[in-house]
């Protein structure tokens, strides 16, 4: 018995081209998401909690009679020519090269086989295999996918846009499925060339009835290595790439990065091409893998006995907060990882990791993972990822007073653990010498990724600013126009001309509750310098300086600090690099804060 295919005609209605909305979501690292996609497909059909899933991915050669390829090679010619049609290059190209695949001996394929998983019963065969943007998943094993469109993730990775699936359960005694599904775009019947078939078509070796869905194939009929030795699902993806013969080490290395927390909770062990990775082999995954700076910092993070554990609760839920501070590596960034431990998140953006925050960077370091203690929490957050599940979004929720409230309760939870992280951060502050150079790793109003901080609340990080170049216009303490431009080391003239050169180098500043810490360079010729500080970054502000309260010195010993109206008047100590203390009003917060020189000086 040979594997048929059937692509049922569209009847007049509509017709999809060779760009495909749902797959074209997972292009930008493709590979990685098709790992990912898969993986979390088996984590959330774990039959026995208390056992790990455990997954093997080989690469395996099929012949090509075992697919169908010669009756499948007649649909993807029709396709290559309906691109034609079209003027469609991409698609006439992508078509060509899966027709010349249907001509060889063997195809290319890529196993993917789970076990202690629930295998494909009844519905979730049906979401998986004839329904898209369905997800028959509920409650907690819907946290990896519920938008039933990572499916089409694998298709990226096959040049034949094929893809089979095979499961093995009990139900009334053992029962075994299998079915293969191609995506391409809908075509003209190789029969009947001006009858339209569907982009969409399913092979199979049962008899096939007009009108009703392909059956699967079933028991002894299916293929040898597609036919399954223990309960569980397998996924294969027919005229796999391996990218240069590359796979092996992207898959290891996407594996570690995505899942590290499901493979030290030991939920999760998996064997690709003979090599494991396991709980005992996780740490020899990272050491070879080229890009494993960030996930190796969150791993090393939750399998660390002594990192400070904090219970986090609010009204959207209640998490688990790990914590470690003060090592010079840390990247200052916290991670969320869902409930059956895959990393969503780490982005610096609240908008895209509402646990985000930036405290202590510059002062001491920090590594946080955030997790849903409970998988009531965990649905909750999965509400808010977008399909790729790389993100959390409270845009995503369609009720205006649910996203509103959505925000926030999330930016309780955000301040909530600020809160957490600042006191480590003064504990770790207070317990060693801090040197002013520290100061120098924060030095604009954008993170790291060159995005402003908006936390979506109306508050932002603290960050560094620098002074600003000369310019004609004098700031006022009373209010009135102020310097503009960027740059460091600026000043701003005090009526008599514009200076060669400022007074005050390397000017940094941060704020810590309700007192801004300043660090700058004074010229060694000054013996007297006056200043105002002024609102900076991205939020509307007012043109006035910030009203001060105090000034102390923090550095040199010796060095003075006075106030004349709302004017700081330091007295520099031969030129030595100053740290000053001004108070602020503790609930007065800008993005940032700029010295501007002001008035002369003594010399």
């Amino acid at each position: 018995m040979k594997l048929r295919w059937k692509f049922p005609s569209t009847d007049g209605g509509y017709v999809q081209g060779s760009h495909d909305s749902a797959q074209d979501i997972y292009r930008d690292r493709a590979w990685e998401n098709a790992v990912r996609e898969v993986i979390q497909n088996s984590l959330d059909a774990v039959k026995e909690e208390d056992k790990p899933i455990e997954i093997q991915i080989r690469q395996i050669k099929v012949p090509a009679s075992e697919i169908g390829a010669a009756d499948l090679s007649r649909h993807m010619d029709m396709a290559a020519e309906y691109a034609r049609q079209q003027n469609d290059d991409y698609g006439e190209r992508l078509y060509k090269k899966a027709l010349s695949l249907t001509r060889k001996k063997e195809i290319e394929a890529l196993a993917i086989i789970d076990t202690n998983t629930t295998g494909l019963v009844d519905e979730k065969w049906d979401a998986l295999v004839y329904q898209e943007g369905t997800s028959n998943k509920n409650g907690i094993d819907a946290a990896g996918g519920s938008f039933g469109i990572g499916k089409n993730a694998p298709y990226l990775v096959s040049d034949l846009k094929t893809v089979c699936y095979s499961t093995r359960y009990l139900k009334r005694g053992r029962q075994e499925n299998f079915i293969a599904r191609c995506k391409i775009s809908a075509h003209g019947d190789p029969d009947k060339p001006k009858h339209m078939l569907q982009h969409i078509g399913f092979g199979s070796k049962s008899k096939m009835v007009d009108g009703c869905q392909v059956p699967p194939t079933s028991g002894k009929d299916i293929y040898g290595d597609f036919r399954l030795d223990r309960p569980g699902s397998g996924i294969f993806i027919l005229g796999f790439n391996p990218l240069h013969n590359k796979w092996v080490d992207k898959a290891k290395e996407a594996i570690a990065c995505n899942f590290f927390a499901a493979i030290h909770d030991q939920k999760l062990r998996l064997q690709i091409q003979g090599t494991e990775i396991t709980y005992e082999t996780l740490d020899g995954v990272f050491e070879s893998s080229a890009s494993r700076e960030r996930a190796y910092h969150y791993y090393r993070l939750i399998r660390d006995p002594a990192a400070r554990t904090e219970k986090i609760e609010g009204k959207i839920g209640r998490f688990v907060l790990r914590l470690s501070v003060g090592q010079d590596d840390h990247p200052s960034r916290i991670a969320y990882v869902n409930r059956r431990g895959m990393l969503v998140t780490d982005a610096r953006r609240f908008r895209d990791n509402p646990f985000y925050t930036s405290i202590g960077a510059g002062w001491a370091k920090y590594v946080a993972v955030v997790r849903a203690a409970d998988d009531r929490t965990d649905e909750r957050i999965r509400a808010m990822e977008p399909p790729t599940h790389s993100s959390i979004k409270f845009e995503r929720i369609l009720d205006p007073k649910e996203r509103e409230q959505a925000r926030q309760n999330l930016s309780e939870i955000r301040k909530k653990i600020e809160d957490v992280i600042r006191s480590a951060v003064e504990s770790s502050m207070d317990s060693k010498e801090v040197h002013l150079d520290e100061l120098s790793e924060i030095m604009s109003t954008e993170d790291a990724d060159g995005a402003g901080q908006d936390y979506g609340d109306g508050n932002y990080p603290t960050r560094i600013i620098v002074s600003k170049p000369p310019d004609s216009k004098k700031p006022s303490v009373e209010g009135g126009e102020r310097g503009t431009g960027g740059g460091e080391g600026g000043s701003v003239n005090d009526g008599r001309g514009a200076r060669d050169k400022s007074a005050f180098h390397q000017v940094r500043s941060i704020r810590r509750g309700s007192k801004l810490r300043v660090a700058f360079t004074p010229d060694h010729n000054h013996k007297l310098l006056r200043f105002v500080i002024m609102p900076a970054g991205e939020e509307p502000k007012s043109e006035r300086a910030i009203r001060l309260f105090g000034a102390e010195v923090v550095s040199p010993a010796g060095a003075r600090a006075d106030m004349d109206g709302n004017k700081v008047v330091v007295r520099p100590k031969e030129g030595q690099r100053m740290v000053v203390d001004l108070a602020v009003g503790a609930d007065l917060e800008y993005t940032g804060y700029e010295l501007l020189e002001y008035g002369g000086d003594n010399k």
